[in-house]
């Protein structure tokens, strides 16, 4: 007998995670299966790079926190250095470093490259910057 080490269904459901999500956004499998509605975002909250979506059911969405059965929750893992993009057109016509937030207003790279810049930088810079200190504190 072999054993089934993944479900394949949960496996699609989290790999959703991973994808482009904002409130109000419909979250459908690769294959094409819908998980549900986000309903809420927790992006940064706290500090810690933390990026967590509420999903429900699409004939739950809208109603009363109270009123609603069924919840799935994402947790997106950290978002690797290798995303980190550098936006070579602002750095050489302005003479800033590459590391930091980037800047709204001049920037080349686009919403989503930007997004993805400031979550490498609370993921891995921010987040783990406490950790070091508290690490050093309790040393």
């Amino acid at each position: 007998m072999s054993k089934k080490y993944i479900d394949e269904d949960n496996l699609q459901i989290a790999m959703t995670e991973y994808k482009d999500l904002h409130e109000d956004k419909i979250v459908k499998t690769q294959y094409d299966d819908t998980v549900g509605i986000v309903s809420k975002v927790y992006d940064n909250e706290y500090g810690s790079g933390e990026q967590i979506f509420a999903v429900v059911p699409e004939q739950e969405y809208g109603k009363d926190p109270k009123e609603v059965s069924e919840v799935t929750v994402l947790f997106r893992g950290s978002t690797g250095f290798g995303n980190y993009k550098i936006d070579w057109t602002r750095i050489l016509t302005s003479g800033t470093t590459p590391i930091g937030l980037p800047d709204q207003t001049r920037s080349s790279l686009s919403q989503s490259e930007q997004i993805t810049n400031t979550d490498v930088l609370n993921d891995w810079l921010k987040a783990d910057a406490n950790t070091v200190l508290l690490r050093d504190i309790m040393l």
